[in-house]
């Protein structure tokens, strides 16, 4: 009966064995037809909204995690460390160069989203030649945010007129180098310099020249010096300056500069081609989403559809920069070799400036 009993035990335990290692094969062919598990995102603060990143996790079925950066020095750090655990990053295009040949791939679906632009954008990334797995995901406007109390700025105001007319009051600027080294560009032509300038004319003595007698602050974070009696103006993007205007109830104007001004391009560039990767894209950079990101982030999207503007304040800025976006200059993208010497060059401006205050 023993011997007996061990057998029957075998077969037992036995047929338990297939079962499990039934089970266990039907759960991992049916893992393996569901969608990666996470789409994970290296993006600019601010721009994956809770909406839009809810709207595409349910779309598409997936979970996603994200990781945000404030500078593109902090971003080029944080790819350079990880960039083989991000599906999609939003990035500016002044710095694709410096990635190019990490990110491009020579086949991807999603460039077809770009046949649905606004017809002047679409003929910009026609224009670039980018890879078709990278897209605009927005568009940058630079711009000057002034306060009536202190100053007046208008379209003909030079920038030397504008710095002139800041006398000793805090003028801030824009931590990032590649922008102010195209608006001095822009505006050195009063100073007796050629139209054509050479690629790089963000020295310290340039700076200084520039700039005059005025406060210069350094920063991107403008809400404390936007509560300042002396403010005067801010060099900076529409998005962080209406950001910042509504906490002062938008009674601060924003100047599109016909010669100033300038554009660049955030973009949206994905790193393989899985189903759940692009379906997250897709979504994000939708008209939809897209509409959000404009109302709450305040930049421009590809679409260019000023009728979805909620807000007064920024619907009139919208319009004048469709007014002037066929003659708006734009960044172009920089090899790591300009980056690095505008970086050097950058780090001792803001030595001589960051202890202004």
């Amino acid at each position: 009966m023993l011997r007996e009993g061990k057998k029957r035990s075998c077969a037992y335990y036995g047929v338990t064995l297939l079962l499990w290692f039934f089970i266990l094969f039907l759960t991992a062919t049916s893992t393996q037809a569901k969608p990666s598990d996470t789409v994970n995102i290296l993006a600019w603060w601010g721009y994956l909204l809770p909406e839009n990143v809810a709207m595409a996790e349910n779309t598409c079925h997936t979970t996603i995690s994200y990781d945000e950066y404030y500078s593109t020095s902090e971003f080029l750090r944080r790819w350079k460390e990880q960039k083989q655990n991000y599906d999609m990053v939003i990035f500016s295009d002044t710095s694709f160069n410096l990635i190019k040949d990490d990110i491009s791939m020579k086949n991807s679906p999603l460039w077809e989203i770009t046949k649905q632009y606004n017809h002047i954008i679409r003929s910009y990334y026609q224009q670039d030649h980018f890879p078709p797995n990278v897209i605009f995901f927005t568009e940058t406007l630079s711009g000057f945010i002034w306060n009536p109390k202190v100053i007046q700025l208008n379209k003909n105001d030079s920038i030397n007129t504008m710095f002139k007319k800041a006398g000793t009051n805090i003028v801030a600027i824009f931590d990032d180098p590649i922008e102010v080294n195209m608006v001095m560009k822009l505006g050195m032509t009063e100073f007796g310099h050629p139209a054509q300038q050479p690629f790089n004319v963000l020295t310290p003595n340039n700076f200084k020249k520039i700039t005059q007698n005025a406060r210069v602050i350094i920063t991107d974070d403008y809400e404390k010096i936007y509560q300042r009696p002396d403010f005067a103006f801010a060099l900076t993007w529409q998005g962080n300056a209406l950001f910042y205007a509504g906490q002062k109830n938008n009674t601060y104007q924003f100047l599109v500069h016909p010669q100033l001004s300038h554009v660049s391009f955030d973009l949206l560039g994905v790193t393989n081609n899985n189903p759940s990767t692009l379906c997250v894209a897709r979504v994000l950079s939708s008209p939809k989403a897209m509409s959000l990101v404009e109302n709450t982030a305040y930049y421009f999207s590809p679409y260019l559809d000023d009728s979805k503007i909620t807000s007064p304040y920024l619907k009139n800025i919208y319009d004048v920069f469709l007014g002037y976006l066929p003659t708006l200059p734009r960044v172009q993208p920089v090899s790591r070799d300009g980056f690095e010497q505008l970086s050097r060059q950058w780090d001792i401006i803001r030595l001589d400036f960051s202890n202004t205050e």
